[in-house]
């Protein structure tokens, strides 16, 4: 009976073992934005009733893990600002395994994908759920935040069967 040789770890399979997270947050540091206000804030349809204590937040990520042990629904409203330099709370949302469950640009109410690109388009004044153009609302958005790993959607859990 052979010995078979042990399987090496790749550097691909390091980095996927320590990841804690499975939210992109680098996307945040890629686009370089920071948060300019948080509040602890429900919206629709993720929080069907608004359990937020509709306080602003500090910028740090353990206030709002605080936040989402102490139910309050876990909906946050960040409002964004371009920066020349990384704001280190996306780091350290990743760091401590925070997971957010859904990402959506308050003017126009669609899911936005982790990517900087799409960040930077919601930022930019837009129509929305409403015809007006509104100047001073753009960059808020709606996250949904957990210690949990979020649900996967149905295009995921598809390219997981097929791929």
């Amino acid at each position: 009976m052979a010995k078979s040789d042990p399987v090496q770890p790749t550097a691909e399979t390091v980095v996927a073992s320590e990841k804690k997270c499975f939210t992109n947050w680098s996307a945040f540091t890629k686009a370089l934005v920071a948060p300019s206000e948080i509040t602890c804030q429900g919206y629709q349809p993720m929080q069907r009733v608004d359990m937020a204590c509709h306080t602003r937040l500090r910028f740090n990520p353990q206030t709002l893990i605080d936040h989402v042990r102490a139910d309050h629904g876990g909906g946050f409203r960040f409002k964004l600002k371009e920066t020349q330099k990384p704001w280190p709370g996306w780091a350290e949302f990743e760091k401590l395994g925070v997971e957010a469950h859904d990402f959506r640009c308050e003017v126009c109410d669609k899911v936005i994908p982790f990517h900087p690109n799409h960040i930077k388009n919601h930022m930019r004044p837009h129509a929305g759920k409403v015809r007006r153009v509104f100047s001073d609302h753009h960059s808020i958005f709606n996250f949904t935040l957990g210690l949990d790993p979020p649900t996967p959607s149905d295009e995921e859990i598809y390219e997981a069967e097929v791929g």
